[in-house]
C-alpha cells in the first residue's frame, strides 16, 4: 500500500491526451502540405494555366507554417507528457515493491540521450504499467506495439529529412517525399492511439482504491 498520498495525474493525463491528439492532427496538416506543394510544382512544370510563380512560394509558405505549427504542438506535448510520466513514475513506486529497470531520471534523459532512447523509454513506460495495474493478466502488448510505431515513424521521418537535405528539389523528390510522410503520419496517429489508450488506463489504475495485498 502506498506510504504516502499519491500525486494527482487526472488533470495532466488528460492535457496530455488532449495535446497527442493535436500533435497527430498536426501530422496528417504537414503531410497534407507536402502534397500540396508536389501538386503545385507539378502543375507548374507541367505548363497547367493558371499556376504561377506565386503559388509556388505560397505553397512553401503553407508548408513552413503547418511545419512550424506542428512543432510548436509538438515539444507542448512533449513537455506535458514528460511531467505526467514523471507523476504516474513517482506513483508507481509506491503502488508496488518491484524494481524499476531504470532510475527516474531516465524518465526524462532517456528520451534525449542518443541510441538508448531507442529502449529505455518503452522500458520507463512498461514498468509502470506493470507496477501502476490491478490485474496481473493485463499485458503490455499494448505498449509494444506503441513503440515500434513510433519508432517506425521516427526513421521515416530522419529518412524524409536526409533526402530534403542531400537531394536537388525535383517533382519526383517531392512525390516520393509525401508518399513517406504520409506512411509516417499514418503511423504516428496509430502509435498516438495508442499511447493516449496507456495513458488513460495508467490514470485509471493509479486512482482507482485497491485491496490490501499481502505479499506471500
Amino acid at each position: 500500500m502506498p506510504t504516502r498520498p499519491l500525486r494527482k495525474v487526472g488533470a495532466i493525463g488528460t492535457a496530455a491526451v488532449i495535446l497527442i491528439w493535436l500533435e497527430t492532427v498536426a501530422e496528417l496538416a504537414i503531410s497534407g502540405s507536402y502534397r500540396h506543394t508536389y501538386t503545385v510544382v507539378n502543375d507548374y512544370v507541367n505548363g497547367e494555366p493558371g499556376v504561377t510563380e506565386a503559388d509556388l512560394y505560397a505553397a512553401d509558405d503553407i508548408a513552413l507554417g503547418v511545419g512550424l505549427l506542428g512543432l510548436g504542438i509538438l515539444i507542448a506535448a512533449a513537455v506535458v507528457f514528460l511531467v505526467w510520466l514523471w507523476r504516474v513514475r513517482e506513483n508507481a513506486e509506491q503502488l508496488s515493491p518491484l524494481p524499476h529497470r531504470r532510475a527516474r531520471g531516465w524518465v526524462i534523459g532517456g528520451w534525449f540521450c542518443p541510441v538508448v532512447n531507442l529502449w529505455f523509454p518503452f522500458q520507463v513506460v512498461s514498468d509502470i504499467w506493470r507496477a501502476s495495474r490491478p490485474e496481473p493478466e493485463a499485458g503490455v502488448a499494448l505498449l509494444r506495439w506503441w513503440w515500434a510505431l513510433l519508432l517506425f515513424s521516427w526513421l521515416l521521418d530522419r529518412v524524409t529529412q536526409q533526402m530534403a537535405l542531400r537531394q536537388e528539389v525535383t517533382v519526383e523528390l517531392l512525390r516520393r517525399l509525401f508518399g513517406i510522410s504520409a506512411l509516417s503520419a499514418l503511423l504516428n496517429v496509430c502509435a498516438g492511439i495508442l499511447i493516449i489508450i496507456a495513458i488513460r488506463r495508467i490514470n485509471a489504475w493509479q486512482t482507482q482504491p485497491r485491496p490490501l495485498q499481502v505479499p506471500a
